[in-house]
């Protein structure tokens, strides 16, 4: 199995995708820039980094194996476990690892693990198909070697910097007008963006998956602490519903939108509580296996059901929740 397309799909909707046991893959935005030496103007792109300390909770990565290669969760996840644990061995042996269409992870000469991006990709959506623009003719660019025709190219550029491109609008190559317009308006956006106003992309499929308890995920925890302490007490979007001792057993003529499976009670009683504190009705379902499963709402129909997790997740897109349909 080929993870390297999941997870390059996965980072052009998020900013990181965890691989468990391995580390996480982050993708930090990149303005568009002017490269002096050849003239031109670069589109703006995302800039992948590999960090090896993140490597808990890969519930994005899991989840789309799941839907894509029509598994179980569980399935899925052990999968994932054979892939990371041959990507370690090949690494322990001083070899380089290339995971497809994302890039190469090797050891140097420190024995520091290192990420080097396929230098060709783009995972930002907003500029796919934006080609580097040359703002100088062909003559010019060729000139560069000259000393006095550097410091003419140079003048051009800070001119055309001041004026809006006026200059250039004489120029006979008009038809680079449009796409330079096109690359510009994009990094105004994003600088715009990148002061303050953010907007948070979220696909969700028409039928998000459901799981059923013996399809429960194998090995790791499904919800980021980060995400959890970003969530706000928000009690209207989900109808809660709890015994007195937050612990209920599964019934089948119901549905349980689960905001996590946790290996380690601890993890579970924590997560309890910080949904406690915000204002949600958690409840704890039976342990399942390994795994100690906290819910955050139940439900008669299936489609109220995927009604909440929609709502759910378009807040909190980086939550992971699921639905449970008890068997």
């Amino acid at each position: 199995m080929d993870i390297g397309r999941y997870i390059k799909k996965l980072l052009q909707e998020h900013n990181i995708v965890i691989v468990p046991g391995l580390g996480a893959f982050v993708s930090v935005y990149k303005p568009a820039y002017m490269d002096d030496k050849t003239g031109q103007l670069h589109p703006p792109s995302k800039v992948v980094s590999f960090n090896e300390n993140i490597k808990n909770n890969g519930g994005l990565l899991t989840g789309m194996i799941a839907g894509e290669e029509h598994i179980s969760h569980r399935k899925a996840v052990g999968k994932l476990e054979k892939i990371c644990d041959e990507i370690l061995y090949n690494l322990d042996k001083g070899e380089k690892v290339t995971i497809e269409e994302t890039g190469t992870l090797y050891h140097d000469d420190k024995d520091i693990l290192c990420f080097e991006p396929v230098p060709s990709l783009n995972f930002l959506t907003d500029s796919f198909g934006l080609e580097p623009v040359t703002l100088y003719s062909e003559k010019e660019t060729h000139l560069q070697s000259s000393e006095s025709q550097q410091n003419k190219l140079k003048e051009l550029y800070n001119n055309n910097k001041r004026s809006g491109f006026r200059r250039f609008i004489l120029r006979p190559f008009i038809i680079l007008i449009p796409a330079i317009l096109i690359a510009l308006g994009i990094y105004l956006f994003r600088k715009k963006e990148a002061d303050g106003i953010q907007s948070v992309k979220i696909k969700i499929d028409p039928t998000p998956p459901s799981y059923s308890i013996q399809e429960l995920p194998a090995s790791i925890d499904t919800i980021i602490t980060d995400t959890v302490k970003t969530i706000s007490a928000d009690t209207t979007q989900i109808t809660h519903t709890a015994t007195p001792d937050s612990r209920i057993t599964p019934d089948t003529s119901e549905y349980y939108l689960i905001g996590g499976s946790f290996k380690e009670e601890e993890n579970a009683k924590k997560y309890f509580q910080q949904m406690k504190e915000k204002g949600y009705e958690p409840f704890h379902l039976k342990k399942e296996g390994n795994f100690y499963i906290v819910g955050i709402g139940k439900f008669n129909t299936e489609k109220e059901a995927y009604i909440a997790q929609i709502k759910f997740l378009d807040k909190y897109p980086d939550s992971g929740v699921w639905i449970l349909i008890p068997e």
